[in-house]
């Protein structure tokens, strides 16, 4: 993960507060005493660590996409899992109704639109609970396709989403105009010289899966991956 879990949310997640505590005070914030209580100055630390966290997104200019990410990293701070009653309210911001089924398009939706209302706009791009529903229907000024980023690393920009098929066998059905099963999420930034993406996700876990059901910042999505179809641009009026 590239957050820290929060310490009220620890015990949803069998994480040791101290694991937090000392995670924290690696990273040079003061928790107090290692002691696996989250009191005040633990909760204290972690708010300054979180605030530090996020301070480039929320730094002037200000933008939905980066809102959005903050929107996001918090919640997977929390560890948002499917089925709680903070995830169902995300998918129905997204457009769904609830996390019942696959739903990282709709969380992903869910912080962009959230991202917009806070900034008095809204999404102009049309997003869609199945993934690869959502890639065909981008425009063509929304689309970003993968090659693209690869011969320029410059156009992938926080706050931009990521689409790619969950298997590698599906990728030649998408790219006619298929719709199976797919992945997305928020791209945070670029990690280790261009090649690796910082990425915010709903139903995933801390590896791979496409269908975890929690909310999970990554740092491990190559851009070289033959899954990846492109980004899209998300329009805001």
């Amino acid at each position: 993960m590239t957050i820290i879990l929060h310490p009220d949310y620890s015990n949803i997640h069998n994480v040791p507060v101290s694991l937090i505590q000392n995670e924290l005070k690696t990273n040079g914030y003061s928790p107090g005493l290692i002691d696996g209580d989250p009191g005040s100055k633990t909760r204290g630390a972690w708010n300054l660590y979180f605030e530090d966290r996020t301070a480039s997104l929320l730094s002037q200019p200000i933008c939905p996409e980066k809102i959005a990410i903050s929107f996001a990293l918090l919640d997977a701070a929390k560890g948002m899992r499917r089925g709680s009653a903070s995830a169902d309210a995300l998918v129905i911001d997204g457009g769904g109704t609830s996390t019942k089924s696959a739903w990282c398009a709709y969380a992903a939706a869910g912080w962009l639109n959230r991202a917009a209302k806070s900034s008095d706009m809204r999404m102009k791009t049309r997003s869609s609970g199945g993934v690869l529903k959502w890639w065909h229907r981008l425009k063509v000024d929304e689309r970003i396709n993968v090659s693209a980023v690869r011969k320029d690393p410059s156009l992938l920009l926080t706050g931009l989403v990521f689409f790619r098929t969950r298997k590698l066998s599906t990728v030649a059905q998408a790219l006619s105009g298929g719709t199976p099963v797919g992945h997305c999420g928020l791209v945070e930034s670029w990690f280790e010289v261009g090649k690796i993406i910082k990425t915010i996700e709903g139903n995933t876990n801390d590896s791979d899966s496409a269908v975890g059901g929690r909310v999970v910042a990554k740092k491990n999505l190559d851009i070289n991956d033959g899954r990846l179809l492109g980004f899209a641009k998300i329009n805001f009026i």
